[in-house]
């Protein structure tokens, strides 16, 4: 709980999407404005990044230097939003008072470092809720990232039911029962293999056949 506002935040990796859910609850008597700040960095040799409006969704090209295409997805559109090269020019343009033109999609932002910024603004009557998430995706194409992203923002409901069933499996089914009169090892134990579950890797390419750890 943050001051009259309860906030509660999910992450989780469904394939090779990352989601981030934070769910916003009015705890107060009167009506309340929060704003929420997001933001990116990617570094890379003639790096390049647009943004689709129509669908909330900023898609960077790392291809020339790592092969590999970025897309962050909004289940809504942002109040502001900026590409800049640097985190330190972002935060004051995330913060400035009024709502910043989107850039058009036709328009492509080139740097060696983008740094996308949201900034979504709410306002909140007594006791209401409001949920915002936020999906990353990569593919070697531009268009096949966008629409992972994009389709996990859609029904992220969905994608963290299919999560905590394949977690709950795992630790039911896939690891040895380990019993001790001290939980904080046993904690230790499942929390050994939470570890190695979450570091494995299944690349979408022929040339990485098989997950792998890292």
């Amino acid at each position: 709980t943050f001051g009259d506002f309860a906030i509660d935040e999910t992450k989780s990796a469904h394939g090779d999407v990352l989601l981030d859910r934070i769910t916003i609850r009015n705890m107060s008597n009167q009506t309340q404005t929060i704003r929420l700040i997001f933001r990116s960095e990617f570094e890379s040799r003639k790096a390049s990044a647009r943004y689709i409006s129509e669908k909330h969704t900023a898609l960077v090209d790392l291809s020339l230097a790592q092969r590999v295409h970025l897309a962050i997805s909004a289940s809504e559109a942002p109040t502001r939003f900026v590409f800049r090269p640097y985190p330190e020019r972002v935060d004051p343009e995330l913060l400035a008072l009024g709502n910043a033109t989107i850039p058009p999609p036709q328009r492509v932002f080139c740097h060696d470092q983008i740094v996308p910024g949201w900034r979504f603004d709410f306002e909140l009557a007594p006791g209401a809720t409001r949920e915002l998430t936020l999906a990353l995706a990569c593919d070697a194409v531009a268009e096949v990232a966008g629409a992972k992203a994009q389709a996990a923002c859609a029904d992220p409901k969905v994608c963290f039911e299919i999560e905590t069933t394949a977690w709950e499996q795992f630790f039911r089914e896939e690891i040895p029962t380990f019993c001790c009169s001290d939980p904080k090892l046993e904690q230790l134990w499942l929390y050994n293999w939470f570890v190695q579950r979450s570091n494995i890797v299944q690349h979408n390419n022929p040339r990485f056949p098989f997950p792998f750890q890292i």
